[in-house]
Formats: structure tokens, C-alpha cells, sequence
């Protein structure tokens, strides 16, 4: 089983606390990033892609001017090396253009308004991971305590597997 790895890049101390209880049921089988910066999260990056980990998801807050979720999430869809990788976008009252922008830029997965409760996040991540797992075409019973089982059946569904 190959190890699967979540990116965090959160800049608030208090959300982060919050998320990092949303993020705990993944603990024995995710190894979790956390980057409380733009340039922690890029670092992160360089190191997971120059290493060949599976960047299997990324949650990132668009919180300007301390982090632009968007252009992160958007540079990891321009990466090969992550192309398949299931992308959060965390927002606090979000405009219009700014969500253009996440659709149609950074191409994100999901998008989440803050806050959000602990078991949103469990639920929406594993989701997430199931989704990855699947398209990444890696065995779905080496990661039975990560899998959503509607999504997984969907997900078999949508690639004529059943």
C-alpha cells in the first residue's frame, strides 16, 4: 500500500485547529502536510513531487493577502506530477469572481465555506481521498478506512466498471 499524502495550507492558527480535528480519522493512513504559509506550501510541493509521493489531496484557504488558496490549488492542477491530485478550497464569504476563478483556474474538487464543524471536513475528505483512489487507479481494499462507499460506487459506475 502506498502511503497517501494531504496537504493543509491554512495561515489561521484557530481554523487550523479545527481542520486538524477534521483531518485526525485519516492519521494512521494519510501523512498530513501542514503549511501555514504560501512558501511552506510550495516547499511541501517541490519535496512531494521531486520524491514521487502521491499528493492525494490538497486543502488550501483563500485567505488573502496571507495565502492565495486559488493560485496554489490552481499550480498544483499545472503539475503533472499531480494531475489526478483532489483539491479543497476553503473560502469566508466569497465573491462571484472568486469563485470563477476556483472553477475555471485552479479547477478545484470542492469548495467549503468557513467555518466548517470537524465532521464536515471528515466527510468531505473522505470523499475526496475515495475519489482519488479510484481515478489514480490504486486498489480501493488496501484503503478500506479511507473510502466513502457511495462515492466509491459511484466512482466504479462513472468508469463502466460495474
Amino acid at each position: 500500500m502506498q502511503t497517501l499524502h494531504i496537504l493543509l495550507a491554512e495561515p489561521d492558527e484557530t481554523q487550523l485547529l479545527l481542520l486538524q480535528q477534521g483531518l485526525r480519522p485519516f492519521d494512521l493512513d494519510c501523512i498530513v502536510h501542514q503549511a501555514p504559509s504560501e512558501e511552506t506550501a510550495y516547499q511541501v510541493l517541490h519535496h512531494l513531487e521531486t520524491q514521487g509521493k502521491m499528493l492525494a489531496v490538497a486543502i488550501a484557504h483563500s485567505s488573502p493577502p496571507r495565502l492565495s488558496g486559488i493560485d496554489l490549488l490552481a499550480s498544483i492542477y499545472q503539475r503533472q506530477a499531480f494531475h489526478k491530485t483532489r483539491t479543497l478550497l476553503l473560502v469566508t464569504q466569497p465573491s462571484t469572481q472568486e469563485l470563477l476563478r476556483a472553477i475555471n483556474e485552479a479547477h478545484v474538487s470542492h469548495i467549503l465555506t468557513c467555518p466548517i464543524s470537524p465532521q464536515t471536513l471528515t466527510d468531505t475528505l473522505r470523499v475526496l481521498l475515495t475519489e482519488y483512489i479510484v481515478f489514480r487507479g490504486l486498489d480501493a481494499h488496501k484503503y478500506p478506512s479511507l473510502l466513502d462507499q457511495q462515492t466509491l460506487l459511484a466512482c466504479v459506475r462513472r468508469k463502466g466498471l460495474l
